[in-house]
């Protein structure tokens, strides 16, 4: 049953909002909010090699290309619409030129979800001179850097896996899963390989049982000794909602840089699961209670098989429903931050 108003649903009573490459989940929920992909799917690999061109020069080109040939079918309709949010997927500055000028009143919100660094074509400092035009980022510390706001992103199955079921679908079905191992990981390497070894090792020798599934990155050398931790196969993202189901604690190792939580504390509180991170400020996050909380180089060691065996102190419904795709369009829409 349905017990709270969104700011949002009142304002798309009577404007619309469009979401390219992100938010799917709520176009479809909602009547006035709608999704497409950013670019339209490339065929073949002249086609391909065409776009690729493009996208590397595409000041000098754009006089002598239609630009509008590489983006999805929202182009016909983008007029229409009052705020347009995209996603990572942007790969240069010519879609928000061809947007505004086919739009010159819409709010565009450029969210990132993940990591962009300096060198990025989404860095905010190769847009200047676009009116209305807002950069938000999922990561606390890039947003510190980079001078924009800090939206916390929302969790959704169907953003990683489009035949998902729902959040309240795999809720019903968690109870027929059986705990297997204490701790589970799934993520690419990155640079983290050598400290997702050292975690595993700490956890065998304190007779914890764990599996981390470590995804290699392309064309990244790695030296031998971490190969036979790491896998080529990735795993789709029901295999890991039922591998979180299969286990008492989530593993949370950042990436170097990164200084917002990553998915797998929001994992943990949807799921009601423990966490363990590396993340030294992890006593920042929203979700912290030292009952459910385990800080890698903070904490004593020697506890963690105590922490693990102790029940759960349950979360609270708020915490939750601050993780939902409704939460985020509301703080991107209406809020200074997350």
């Amino acid at each position: 049953m349905k017990t709270k108003m969104w700011r949002f649903e009142e304002y798309i009573k009577d404007h619309k909002i469009a979401l390219l490459g992100i938010g799917n989940i709520l176009a479809k929920e909602y009547d006035n909010i709608d999704f497409y992909p950013l670019y339209r799917l490339l065929t073949g690999y002249i086609e391909k090699r065409r776009f690729k061109i493009f996208e590397h020069f595409p000041n000098g080109l754009k006089k002598y290309t239609d630009r509008g040939q590489w983006y999805d079918r929202w182009q016909d309709f983008i007029e229409a619409y009052d705020v347009v949010v995209i996603g990572n997927d942007l790969r240069g500055r010519d879609l928000i030129e061809y947007l505004r000028e086919k739009n010159p009143r819409a709010k565009i919100i450029v969210y990132y979800e993940s990591i962009i660094g300096r060198k990025n074509r989404k860095h905010p400092a190769r847009y200047k001179g676009i009116n209305n035009l807002e950069f938000v980022t999922f990561d606390k510390g890039e947003g510190k850097g980079l001078g924009i706001r800090y939206v916390q992103f929302y969790y959704d199955p169907t953003y990683f896996d489009a035949n998902s079921p729902s959040v309240s679908e795999w809720i019903k079905l968690k109870d027929n899963f059986d705990i297997k191992q204490d701790v589970f990981f799934v993520g690419k390497a990155f640079d983290r390989i050598g400290k997702l070894v050292d975690i595993h090792s700490f956890f065998e020798a304190a007779g914890i049982s764990d599996k981390l599934v470590i995804l290699k990155n392309p064309h990244h050398f790695y030296q031998p000794k971490y190969l036979k931790y790491m896998t080529d196969k990735r795993m789709a993202y029901s295999d890991v909602i039922r591998e979180i189901f299969q286990s008492k604690c989530v593993l949370e190792v950042l990436q170097e840089g990164q200084h917002s939580m990553s998915y797998r504390p929001i994992e943990a509180v949807v799921w009601g699961k423990k966490l363990i991170t590396n993340n030294i400020y992890a006593a920042e996050y929203d979700m912290y209670s030292r009952s459910n909380v385990f800080i890698l180089g903070v904490d004593d060691n020697s506890r963690i098989k105590e922490f693990i065996d102790t029940p759960l102190e349950p979360y609270p419904k708020e915490l939750v429903e601050k993780y939902s795709p409704q939460n985020w369009l509301e703080t991107l829409l209406f809020c200074n931050g997350g």
